[in-house]
């Protein structure tokens, strides 16, 4: 690795801001763009205004063992690579776009300390951290500058938009998710706020609303609060004094919580849709739930757990802020912890009581962790079947597809295809 150095501290947001001028200026509106047209190059544009500019690939012996290093040499900002790189950028890898755009980045956001960017070899060896690291810089501004947002945001997919930038899968994840993190906050300064600003008014809607601060919204597809579909036994009549909320519910079956599921999903007006959005949760004041229509919230947090509580007379979702970053880019383990949440509040987990007759069968384990386990699966059940469009689920026949069009984790499909296969409804082939 090449030597770090310090330098005066950036946010994510004014990097971002820097990388997309840079990409304007050389490549406009390409998704995937040519790095290699580089060796054309005479000026490129720094912060400090337009400098000489050369790329340059040397004898792989030349760089000391460094995969990239950017240099000035008297009024010329040079960028070194090794020539086995080259073959590399010519096959589109990757690791050696995401080199040479940080190269690029040196280059953009420290032209007047460039003098101090020597090979690690050479550099005493410090510690530097966060937004006043010269690599860190660099490293967020490589997939800002390779990656068009716009592609970014209409997709809202990971894997599509590593494929559009020519960039890794890992390197796509972190900026999305680094990028929605840093808008996600508030402690930030008016020249701060108004970059910040600038970069949701590239947003869709859909991701926009997101990253703002949370307002209630009502769902109309939830307001009626008359169940209209009868659901065996499982469903409370929410007329019930506060006293049955105690009531024991250990006796669902996995068909009754898919049948409450399924009513979850047809009063959120998501039938017959194969990818829903369950962040579209955000704009409900009301959840119905087998206690009828409750007060909900989906709030969003910087904890790290994900949770579901009843708080004076609402039911409240808490996602943390990773994983509703993840969730945006459609990470399906993210949108599972969501619709996990949704169970929850619709079983009332969070009121239930364990009830089971262990005696003896499991002497080491507490009444408390066997309804936790016992909720676990439930939870499971509810969120395949909340996510997943039945008929074509089974026009699908294979786990794998149908986990890619719901976008969620595979893992959770398993008991959900068993179901349809105990109902004869899923034929082995």
């Amino acid at each position: 690795m090449t030597g770090d150095f310090e330098v005066a501290p950036l946010e994510m947001v004014e990097i971002w801001k820097h990388a997309k001028i840079q990409r304007r200026r050389l490549w406009a509106d390409e998704d995937r763009v040519d790095l290699l047209s580089l060796q054309a190059a005479t000026d490129v544009w720094t912060i400090d205004g337009m400098r000489a500019f050369q790329l340059r690939f040397v004898a792989d012996e030349a760089m000391s063992g460094e995969t990239g290093l950017t240099v000035i040499e008297g009024d010329m900002i040079v960028v070194r690579l090794p020539a086995g790189m080259r073959h590399k950028l010519d096959l589109g890898l990757g690791s050696a776009r995401l080199t040479l755009a940080r190269e690029l980045g040196y280059a953009t956001l420290h032209p007047a300390r460039l003098a101090d960017r020597v090979p690690s070899d050479r550099l005493e060896r410090s510690w530097i951290y966060g937004s006043g690291s010269s690599r860190w810089q660099a490293r967020f501004f490589a997939p800002a500058l390779l990656i068009n947002d716009a592609t970014a945001w209409s997709t809202g997919n990971v894997r599509d938009v590593s494929i559009a930038a020519g960039i890794d899968l890992d390197a796509a994840q972190q900026y999305l998710a680094e990028l929605c993190g840093d808008l996600l906050r508030t402690d930030r300064g008016a020249r701060i706020q108004t970059i910040a600003d600038e970069v949701r008014m590239a947003l869709p809607a859909r991701l926009a609303r997101y990253l703002q601060p949370q307002e209630a919204h009502a769902n109309d597809a939830i307001r009626n609060s008359d169940a209209e579909a009868e659901i065996g036994e499982t469903r409370s009549s929410p007329e019930r004094s506060a006293a049955t909320h105690d009531i024991d519910r250990t006796e669902l079956n996995r068909f009754q919580i898919r049948a409450i599921a399924k009513e979850q999903r047809r009063r959120l007006g998501w039938n017959g849709r194969e990818g829903v959005d369950p962040l579209e949760l955000a704009d409900c004041t009301e959840i119905w739930t087998m206690d009828g229509v409750a007060p909900f919230r989906l709030e969003f947090s910087p904890g790290e757990m994900d949770q579901t509580e009843y708080v004076n007379g609402t039911l409240v979702a808490r996602i943390s802020d990773r994983t509703r970053q993840a969730a945006l880019f459609g990470d399906g383990r993210a949108r599972i912890a969501i619709a996990r949440r949704i169970a929850g509040a619709a079983l009332a987990h969070h009121r239930r009581k364990a009830n089971f007759q262990v005696e003896g069968r499991y002497p080491n384990m507490s009444e408390a962790s066997l309804q936790a386990g016992r909720n676990q699966f439930e939870a499971d059940i509810f969120a395949s079947a909340l996510m997943i469009e039945d008929e074509i689920a089974l026009q699908l026949r294979s786990v794998e597809q149908v986990s890619l069009g719901a976008g969620i984790d595979h893992t959770v499909l398993l008991h959900y295809f068993h179901l349809l296969f105990q109902e004869g409804r899923l034929k082995p082939d």
